[in-house]
């Protein structure tokens, strides 16, 4: 057993065991213990991406359909990338769950396309899907931020994926304008003393 599997601890026959909510976390545990020995935070974050497709290609692939469960596969995901300290993004995402990009992206600006008998056709997909979308995104958008504003050293790679990715924008520091002085109407210049002194009447 991994000195930090992805287990929990239940009660079974009054005895503490050690399971797994989901495979997922089961097959991250399988990855590390086989191909990284001895692994630390730092090597697993290094090779993350090989143990998402390590799990894809051992997990059974979700109904698109299901958005509740693809909901949940996300936040299984999240957590697993919690622990290694690796920012998620919708894109790998799919790559763990096998979601054509394609489809996400057509799921975001609320479109499916869909071919029939050779002939391809536009449908509006539910707000649902827009929705959940939306939502994933916001959650990865968090952590970046969270990386970004906690961390020591600034990553140009991270701010750079902040900007392109998720929108965001460096805000100037807001200028504070000195304030004048007001003057009484007895202070006031007189425009009218001015021009006899200039000759012009």
């Amino acid at each position: 057993m991994l000195v930090n599997a992805n287990t929990v601890v239940t009660k079974y026959n009054e005895q503490n065991i050690e399971v797994y909510e989901h495979d997922i976390f089961y097959y991250a545990d399988e990855y590390i213990s086989n191909n990284i020995p001895n692994a630390t935070y730092k090597d697993i974050r290094r090779l993350f991406p090989a143990l998402l497709l390590y799990i894809s290609d051992h997990i059974e692939k979700p109904n698109i359909n299901d958005i509740q469960l693809l909901d949940k596969l996300f936040n299984i995901y999240i957590r697993l990338c919690s622990k290694y300290a690796y920012n998620p993004s919708v894109d790998m995402f799919c790559i763990l769950v096998s979601i054509d990009f394609r489809t996400i992206s057509n799921w975001s600006t609320g479109n499916c396309r869909n071919t029939v008998n050779g002939m391809s056709s536009i449908n509006s997909v539910s707000i649902n899907y827009q929705d959940l979308i939306s939502k994933w995104r916001h959650i990865c958008r968090a952590y970046l931020a969270a990386d970004l504003a906690n961390t020591d050293l600034t990553s140009a790679n991270k701010i750079f994926i902040a900007k392109s990715v998720y929108g965001m924008v460096e805000t100037a520091p807001v200028q504070v304008k000195p304030v004048q002085e007001i003057l009484s109407a007895d202070e006031l210049p007189r425009l009218d003393m001015q021009e006899d002194s200039d000759g012009s009447n």
